[in-house]
């Protein structure tokens, strides 16, 4: 026979996932560790992070959404530098999630760990017992006895009220005796009608129960006195009314005998809170024995039907969200499960016990019926019949018998208990279809601007070489508009709504790439990437019922050649403006941290105002406005430390590094005027290295044939000449 599904209590642990890099004073070269359990079962996620090695945080904090290339900040930032950190992320919707860190130094070096997938099942809010409070629902209303109550909208999000639920669970076991001197044969029949209607339960158990060849009807009485039983139950526990009456009847036979005839009972779990589910579920199993000795077959099948109450639409509202998330326990595969047909909108195993095997997992699947409930809402209300359908066996294994013939077993099976959810009384959260409603028509007009991808790469020239990781990043991003209109009373939206984009350089550092200078700044462009037409406007022209529309045809955005943080806005004519950040970048770069004792580097930060570069005169500094400009790739940085630690050893002389890359690379204007000569020096590949080094101060001569001889043997490839320096890079 199949065992019933039990309950299990499952330890999540948190995992730590880090972003590369180097470290030691800049956060841009540390390890940002994260620990967050990777499935949540409330509203808020706690999560601790730390960086190694430790580095001068001055502000660090959490990036968090459900798109992993579109995470945004949330929390407040936490300043300072500390040995760990900690916050509570609230959470308001179930589903999957992204989650990371971020860090930022005194001197602008950023580093963000890679997003960590989370599972989140948010429960409904809690309840308390009459005649408290009573939840979102405000306090408890008027009950007339009639399928009204279940069918008005109570409160955002409503909990959905089971109208009727049906479960039944046939079991056979057949056994043929040596030369067929006995055929006796055992099961059990169990039968669950649920309803708010008691006529449905004396309806449903009116038809008759069978195992094998004994068909046996409940007794009208038995019916009668579970019913009573659950009417008073409900008057002893304060609900206003009768809510869903729930009756039990089972038959069992053994060896051929009926044991105590039909059996009914009221099932208690409808009006206790404790409980305030009802078992539904599917299974099929099949067992034979087919040896010298003896032939048996064991059968056993369940299957449930439940059936919702969906609200009526309160007026000026509007049903955006049904979601039915469910604690399962699983034999097979849980991709295989089927609610009337549609598949799960999310599944995530939390039980030690992976699923797939001969035992029972436990998971948490979602179920997206916004379509088919949103619709039953909009004409007044109505029922939504959900069936519990047939899933795979798990496994169907045979095995030899010792002495001839086989046994073979087949299995598979899956549920859970549903809440009942009266729209006076809750359970605990889990196992229900929660409603989430919305203004139909907000009451001040809005207007949003979305840009996918948020996190880009700058343009590079074409022969540009770059690692695999930074070709990943996209040059260009979509940019579309939404906007929500309120029609007037009786009226209609308008014929249409043209909106305007513009591209915004960064506001100011940080953002800005580590450019020090801004003026006529050049951005991402706006234009059709067949055409090269430029497309600064769109025209929103077909809106919903509600008002609300989107652009026909996407704007294209492409980045341009200089990183930073620039800000697409959108405007339209009696909507107030909206603005999206998009962030252009060359991630991953290390810095090349100070080291007096080891090299000198020499031109930024600010050079512009005088040169700590003693090979230069002071009277004659370079114009170059950049901040830090001494980022690299790890293995152009790991050269150059070996570079100088063999000169410094073989001569005494530190060796003298200027430019390798801004912060996030992109374009080095070293003229500020946003054009090379600086071709290169945007992905951390290339580093000038002057002829000349400095030792106790001064500016030394170097043997430059000798410098040229242990570049090219730490970066492998022979450095270009310059006028004054080797420009040395790494393929």
């Amino acid at each position: 026979m199949m065992r019933r599904l039990g309950w299990k209590m499952v330890l999540v642990v948190g995992v730590w996932v880090g972003a590369g890099g180097l470290a030691e004073a800049s956060c841009a070269g540390s390890q940002i560790q994260v620990a967050a359990p990777p499935i949540v079962v409330g509203a808020a996620i706690s999560v601790a992070w730390r960086l190694e090695p430790a580095c001068d945080v001055i502000e660090t904090g959490l990036l968090w959404g459900a798109d992993a290339t579109a995470l945004t900040r949330v929390g407040p930032p936490i300043y300072g530098q500390r040995a760990a950190y900690h916050q509570a992320i609230p959470v308001s919707a179930s589903g999957r999630y992204w989650l990371a860190a971020y860090a930022r130094d005194e001197a602008g070096g950023t580093v963000q760990s890679d997003p960590l997938p989370v599972q989140v099942a948010v429960p409904p809010p809690p309840f308390g017992p009459l005649p408290g409070p009573h939840g979102s629902h405000g306090a408890p209303p008027t009950y007339t006895g009639t399928d009204a109550d279940f069918l008005r909208q109570a409160g955002n999000p409503h909990f959905a009220s089971l109208r009727r639920l049906d479960f039944s669970s046939p079991s056979l076991i057949t056994q043929e005796e040596p030369f067929g001197l006995f055929h006796p044969f055992a099961g059990i029949n169990d039968r669950l009608v649920a309803s708010t209607h008691s006529d449905d339960v004396r309806a449903g158990h009116a038809q008759p129960l069978t195992v094998g060849p004994v068909t046996l009807t409940p007794n009208a009485a038995d019916i009668e006195q579970a019913i009573a039983h659950l009417t008073e139950q409900f008057v002893a526990f304060g609900h206003p009314r009768p809510g869903l009456y729930a009756v039990g009847c089972r038959l069992e036979v053994e060896r051929g005998l009926v044991r105590g005839g039909v059996v009914c009972f009221p099932d208690v779990r409808v009006y206790r809170r404790e409980f305030g589910g009802l078992i539904a579920q599917y299974g099929e199993r099949f067992e034979e024995a087919n040896t010298p000795f003896q032939h048996s077959i064991a059968r056993l099948s369940s299957q449930t039907t439940a059936t919702y109450f969906i609200p009526a639409l309160a007026a000026g509202t509007r049903l955006v969200s049904a979601k039915l998330v469910m604690d399962i326990h699983l034999l097979g595969d849980p991709s295989q499960m089927r609610l009337s047909q549609k598949p799960p909108e999310f599944i995530f195993v939390v039980s030690l016990t992976p699923c797939g095997g001969t035992n029972f997992c436990r998971v948490l699947a979602g179920w997206d019926f916004t379509p088919e409930a949103a619709a039953l809402a909009a004409q007044g209300g109505g029922e939504l019949p959900l069936t519990f359908d047939p899933i795979p066996p798990a496994f169907d294994i045979t095995t030899p018998a010792p002495f001839g013939g086989f046994f073979r077993i087949s299995w598979g099976a899956y549920g859970g208990f549903l809440q009942v959810d009266y729209p006076w009384s809750h359970g605990f959260g889990f196992n229900g279809l929660t409603l989430t409603f919305e203004e139909a028509c907000p009451q001040e007009p809005k207007l949003e601007v979305t840009v996918m991808p948020q996190d880009l790469r700058p343009v590079l020239p074409l022969d540009t070489r770059v690692p695999g990781y930074i070709l990943e990043r996209q040059t260009e991003a979509t940019v579309t508009a939404r906007i929500t209109t309120c029609p007037p009373q009786g009226g209609s939206p308008p014929a249409s709504v043209e909106v305007t984009f513009e591209v915004l350089p960064p506001s100011g550092s940080p953002g800005d790439g580590g450019h020090a200078h801004n003026s006529t700044r050049p951005t991402g462009t706006l234009r059709d990437l067949g055409t090269g037409e430029e497309v600064k406007r769109c025209t929103v022209t077909t809106f919903d019922a509600d008002g609300m529309g989107s652009c026909t045809l996407p704007v294209p955005y492409r980045a341009p050649e200089v990183s930073g943080v620039e800000r697409i806005r959108a405007t339209a004519p009696g909507f107030p403006a909206a603005t999206k950040e998009v962030t252009v970048e060359v991630h991953r770069l290390a810095p090349l941290l100070e080291a007096p004792a080891k090299y000198v580097r020499v031109g930024t930060p600010n050079n512009h105002a005088g040169t700590n570069d003693p090979c230069i005169p002071q009277t004659n500094p370079p114009t170059s406005q950049h901040f830090e400009s001494f980022f690299g790739q790890p293995t152009l940085v790991k050269a150059i430390e070996e570079i100088a630690a063999t000169m410094l050893q073989q001569t005494g002389i530190l060796l003298r590094v200027n430019d390798i890359s801004l912060p996030t690379g992109g374009l080095f204007d070293i003229k500020n005027n946003w054009r090379t000569p600086h071709l290169t020096h945007r992905v951390g590949r290339h580093a000038d290295i002057g002829f000349k080094g400095i030792r106790d101060g001064v500016c030394t001569d170097y043997n430059i044939q000798r410098l040229r001889e242990v570049i090219t043997n730490k970066t492998e490839n022979d450095p270009l000449t310059e006028t004054d320096h080797f420009h040395a890079f790494i393929r």
